[in-house]
């Protein structure tokens, strides 16, 4: 008499083909993940640049002007403020997500400032490119370069993909 061996499980060939479709859906998924997150991180900092130009604007309109220090020489020397005015403990802070420099620059007789963004080369944004906002209001995401020439590089609008 022979008895019938009611086996339970998987074959090796049918984990085989599993673990190979879970490979490809992985390979197609994280790429778009890894953009969905870069571009998350890129929004933060673009809002963090909006709060300090909304806090240099708030300093101007209580002083009248962006500057530290004004020397009586003709010309005068003029030296603007820098980021520890606005609240930040340096000069160059980085970003509340720890993934960008700021930078502050002014125009020679402080009246005009551009704010810079350049992502840590250590970071996860590597490679996503800087950004820079100016007292104008021009915003500029220069895709794909971290180190960047805002006069000559091509200039992407903050809501560019």
């Amino acid at each position: 008499m022979e008895t019938a061996i009611n086996r339970k499980g998987f074959t090796l060939v049918e984990l085989l083909v599993v673990i190979a479709i879970l490979g490809i859906i992985a390979a197609i998924a994280f790429p778009s993940y890894k953009s969905y997150v870069q571009k998350t991180k890129r929004t933060e900092v673009q809002a963090e640049m909006a709060e300090i130009a909304s806090k240099l604007q708030r300093f101007k309109l209580a002083n009248f002007h962006y500057e530290q220090s004004r020397t009586t020489a003709i010309p005068p020397v003029i030296t603007a403020i820098n980021l520890t005015r606005v609240g930040y403990t340096t000069g160059t802070p980085v970003s509340e997500n720890g993934l960008y420099n700021y930078s502050l620059a002014f125009n020679p007789a402080a009246t005009s400032w551009t704010l810079t963004a350049s992502p840590i080369s250590s970071g996860m944004q590597k490679g996503n490119g800087g950004l820079t906002l100016t007292s104008a209001g021009q915003q500029c995401w220069y895709k794909g370069k971290d180190s960047f020439d805002a006069s000559a590089d091509t200039c992407f609008g903050w809501n560019e993909k």
